[in-house]
């Protein structure tokens, strides 16, 4: 079980976000990342980001999309669904997504929908 990593019982990569990625809680992050998933494997996961209150800083950003890009480029039956955003932290992770060149990731405002969403 990592920092920010935990495998469920239905095959879903629980991800908790930290409150505010630094340059160093972003490198942490990818490479907790690079240790828990195969890059070649469709995984389902559901994020966390009711903790996130800040908006990455350039270095931060640069680490996280490049990071991201290069650990999993998008699988053909991959779901990543997000929840607990404010309107703040919405509009940063929609530039991430965009930047990243990622159409897997869907954004919620509820676990339970992001859940039913990733099961179904």
């Amino acid at each position: 079980m990592g920092e920010y990593l935990n495998w469920g019982e239905e095959g879903i990569l629980y991800n908790t976000l930290p409150e505010r990625f630094t340059p160093e809680t972003a490198s942490n992050y990818i490479k907790e990342l690079s240790q828990t998933v195969n890059p070649r494997k469709d995984i389902r996961q559901l994020i966390d980001a009711s903790k996130l209150n800040y908006l990455p800083n350039d270095e931060a950003k640069t680490i996280l999309v490049e990071g991201v890009k290069k650990l999993r480029p998008p699988c053909k039956n991959e779901k990543n669904a997000i929840y607990g955003m404010t309107a703040f932290t919405r509009i940063a992770t929609r530039m991430i997504i965009t930047l990243a060149q990622r159409n897997d990731i869907k954004i919620f405002e509820a676990k339970k929908e992001a859940l039913e969403w990733l099961i179904s």
